[in-house]
């Protein structure tokens, strides 16, 4: 089944149920998919993730197989 025709069928039983229960149930979902879309960052996130991009973009980061190397050298020492 298609997303439109879920969406189609998903409307139509809504339109005929009368189950409250179920109706605030599926309410939630919704709510709870809406809030979990809006990520909020506090500054200091939003600075961390600022200085990273900026990390990324001048080439000063490690990749995974150095750090990785270098954890096997101070582990060794």
């Amino acid at each position: 089944m298609n997303t439109s025709n879920l969406k189609t069928d998903i409307m139509e039983y809504l339109k005929k149920s009368d189950d409250k229960n179920l109706l605030s149930d599926i309410a939630r979902l919704i709510k709870v998919n809406d809030d979990y879309n809006q990520i909020k960052f506090s500054e200091i996130q939003k600075e961390t993730v600022l200085k990273a991009i900026k990390e990324y973009e001048e080439g000063t980061y490690l990749t995974d197989k150095v750090a990785e190397n270098d954890i096997q050298k101070w582990l060794k020492d």
